[in-house]
């Protein structure tokens, strides 16, 4: 009877472990928005690199691509005549207890004024920026004429600025996953702060 019960017992334990590596290894988004500036997530409100590969093992790394459909976009709405500055920072690591899987975050965005872009029209033209930046300031409509926009017009009960909408896409790398990481879930937060241009 023992050696009958022992091989289950191994293949349970194998089984357990393996489910482990498939449980999700995501992060989750804070969003904080200046005063007259509206954030929010479009479909995805965090990277979920399960999505990309459901089965994640040791020496592994995988990559969510800016136009892939796992990226996350943030919508921006405010003053269509001002700057814009996101600063995000992002944990370098995705951890559960005293496991850590190293974690790079990039960042796009989009600002082609399209009324109503697609999801794959802002991914395919979003700029992106380079790795290591973490704040960057862009106007809410490109300018196409090369001329330097206006000023703003200062706010007073008299009139009221037309809104604007750009967006952010957030992507990256995780891994490799250390030899001696834990099964399970890991997770993180990328905090993401906007706010009008204060220059």
């Amino acid at each position: 009877m023992k050696p009958t019960i022992r091989p289950i017992v191994l293949l349970l334990i194998s089984f357990l472990l393996l489910n482990g590596h498939a449980m999700a290894q995501r992060i989750s988004f804070g969003l904080y928005a200046g005063e007259g500036i509206l954030l929010e997530p479009m479909g995805l409100a965090e990277l979920n690199f399960n999505t990309k590969q459901p089965l994640i093992f040791a020496s592994q790394s995988v990559s969510i691509l800016k136009q892939d459909q796992a990226s996350a976009i943030i919508r921006i709405t405010g003053r269509l005549d001002q700057e814009i500055t996101a600063s995000i920072s992002a944990s370098p690591t995705l951890d559960l207890n005293t496991s850590h899987i190293p974690l790079s975050i990039r960042f796009a965005y989009y600002n082609a004024g399209a009324a109503s872009p697609s999801d794959n029209e802002i991914k395919a033209t979003a700029i992106e920026l380079p790795l290591g930046f973490s704040s960057f300031t862009f106007p809410f409509k490109k300018n196409l004429t090369g001329i330097p926009a206006p000023p703003p017009t200062p706010i007073n009960s008299n009139y009221t600025s037309p809104q604007g909408t750009a967006y952010l896409v957030i992507y990256g790398n995780l891994g490799p996953v250390p030899s001696d990481a834990a099964a399970g879930y890991y997770n993180g937060d990328i905090n993401i702060r906007v706010e009008y241009a204060t220059n």
